[in-house]
């Protein structure tokens, strides 16, 4: 039998950094005394314009809502029939289901949007496409489907090697316990450390480089934004719903889409008003 005990160079390099942190803890209770009376602030020339702009974080948490969603693929049972499904059945099945007594839904708003093609191939291509935007789960699993069973003909003629049991796989030990808890405690203290150390840095140079620093995050702020941007592309079919589930489930009965025999339909309903959703598919 082994004795488990804390690893000894874990050990040492703890030893180390407490007892500086120990040291720490007394320097910074003498330096806090002296910040008393002090006044270093000096706010940014953009502070004005960038106050003007408070009020645009309730404008972004207004583009958030909640609600409910319902897909119908040609994978679902008794949804397709033989991995087809035309895009007005699906809306037939979309508006029985905002009526159904059985689940019902409220809401006051919806939307209804659909992808159709003329074969599982294209449907496949089209599913792809749009889910680097719309990552709905259930199209995903469609788009597998649609792209598997147009190879499948092919799959069917190959023979799987023989596999043994068990297989080697990789692994991250630094996600594992213990190693991972003790490894965020030691990145702590040394981190304490590492930023004591920088007051060897003379502040202008500090400043200097948290100019440069903060002008990188800007930059790549701007960047990620025009690459999310860029995502929206592409078309689907959508059909604006409001009112109640029986009125909305009219207006779905009452709409048509296409007449290719491949689709996949996301119904969303909310009590509010999905602007986010309608502005993106122009409805």
């Amino acid at each position: 039998m082994n004795t488990i005990a804390f690893p000894t160079t874990a050990q040492g390099i703890h030893d180390q950094l407490s007892s500086f942190i120990s040291q720490l803890k007394t320097h910074v209770s003498s330096q806090a005394g002296q910040l008393e009376g002090l006044d270093i602030h000096t706010p940014s020339e953009l502070a004005v314009d960038a106050t003007s702009l408070s009020g645009i974080s309730e404008q972004i948490t207004n583009l958030l809502f909640t609600g409910y969603a319902l897909a119908f693929t040609p994978y679902q049972y008794r949804i397709g029939n033989d991995g087809r499904l035309a895009a007005d059945t699906a809306l037939t099945f979309a508006a029985d289901k905002l009526t159904d007594s059985v689940d019902s839904i409220k809401g006051k708003h919806g939307l209804a949007l659909a992808v159709t093609a003329s074969d599982e191939s294209t449907l496949a291509k089209r599913l792809q496409a749009i889910t680097q935007l719309l990552a709905f789960p259930e199209w995903l699993a469609a788009a597998d489907h649609a792209a598997k069973h147009a190879v499948l003909a092919i799959e069917k003629l190959q023979i799987p090697g023989e596999r043994l049991n068990p297989y080697w796989h990789a692994d991250d030990y630094a996600l594992q316990q213990p190693l991972a808890s003790t490894q965020v405690q030691l990145y702590a203290e040394n981190a304490t450390a590492e930023a004591t150390a920088e007051s060897n840095i003379k502040p202008t140079d500090r400043l200097k480089q948290l100019a440069t620093q903060q002008n990188t995050r800007l930059t790549q702020l701007l960047a990620d934004m025009t690459q999310l941007i860029a995502l929206f592309s592409g078309s689907c079919s959508a059909i604006k719903l409001t009112g109640t589930p029986n009125q909305m489930a009219k207006t779905l009965k009452e709409s048509s889409i296409s007449s290719e025999p491949y689709s996949v339909l996301f119904l969303l309903v909310s009590n509010t008003k999905p602007t986010f959703f309608y502005e993106m598919v122009n409805v």
